[in-house]
């Protein structure tokens, strides 16, 4: 389960606000985090170029470090990826960062109870077009990772 809406608000926020990404102690954020090359791809990038000193990051930074790696920049290249990341500064409200953040760890939470077998439609239904599913992925919006994890040692 991937929300390309959530991570389309990431990355826009930490182009416009690296900062967030040295603040281990609220937000952290592994190339793990990313389900598709792309997406791990593009983190990789904002991270290192925050890490070597950039504070603002464009598309065309993206780009230029992608650059380096043939299979990343292809992948980039095919992705559209400088509409993509243009698309994701327009859009994004790097004030609305800790929302997705949150909203990401709970879906690669589901993610990995789902690959290890643990049923998850409780809390998530992905094709959510019947009521119940409207309802449950309502409550989505209310838990913690704390809420999901105490429901499932139950």
């Amino acid at each position: 389960m991937v929300d390309k809406n959530c991570l389309l608000q990431i990355f826009g926020s930490l182009m416009k606000r690296p900062l967030y990404l040295s603040e281990t102690d609220k937000f952290n954020l592994t190339p793990d985090d990313f389900y598709y090359r792309f997406d791990k791809y593009l983190f990789i990038a904002i991270d290192t170029l925050f890490r070597n000193g950039a504070q603002r990051i464009q598309p065309i930074d993206v780009e230029n470090y992608l650059q380096s790696d043939g299979v990343a920049a292809a992948i980039f290249k095919q992705q559209n990826g400088i509409e993509y990341l243009q698309d994701a500064i327009t859009l994004a409200d790097d004030g609305n960062f800790p929302y997705y953040y949150n909203k990401l760890k709970k879906i690669n939470l589901l993610n990995s109870l789902n690959s290890k077998g643990i049923k998850t439609d409780q809390f998530f239904v992905e094709d959510g077009i019947t009521s119940e599913a409207l309802q449950i992925n309502a409550k989505f919006e209310q838990l913690s990772i704390e809420d999901i994890i105490a429901s499932v040692k139950k």
